[in-house]
């Protein structure tokens, strides 16, 4: 769970969705996830210039799951790995005074927590090369 703009927003593990809403329960919105197809286990919120971008972890999957809530719609952006062996992923926040991601999980019988940066760059195909691939 995460706090972001006045709305919280909520990773619901059951159907693979988050939900955003406001403090007081109102304004309930449901976005589906379509990855991880695997019990969340942790989402946090981060400025993605000026939309909100979005990772959810999963219990049993070694990645990060990015989305990019552009106020009206989430998008997939992809999935990297997990860079530490892990046992099960727990959760997720983001610190803005850090400007820094703090990862729970255990390794065995150990919880841990790890700080981590994370760099993301976003790109676009140009036009042309996107003409090239449709061409293949």
């Amino acid at each position: 769970m995460d706090y972001r703009d006045g709305y919280i927003w909520l990773a619901v593990h059951t159907n693979w969705s988050v939900k955003r809403f406001l403090p007081d329960g109102s304004g309930v919105e449901t976005y589906s996830t379509p990855q991880p197809q695997d019990n969340l286990s942790g989402l946090t919120t981060f400025p993605l210039g000026s939309d909100a971008g979005i990772i959810l972890t999963s219990y049993y999957a070694d990645k990060f799951f990015f989305y990019r809530y552009d106020g009206s719609s989430l998008a997939f952006l992809g999935a990297v790995d997990i860079p530490l062996w892990t046992n099960f992923a727990l959760g997720l926040a983001y610190s803005a005074s850090r400007d820094s991601f703090y990862y729970s999980y255990t390794d065995g019988a150990t919880h841990t927590i790890s700080e981590m940066d994370i760099d993301i760059v976003l790109t676009s195909i140009e036009e042309t090369t996107w003409g090239q691939i449709k061409a293949m």
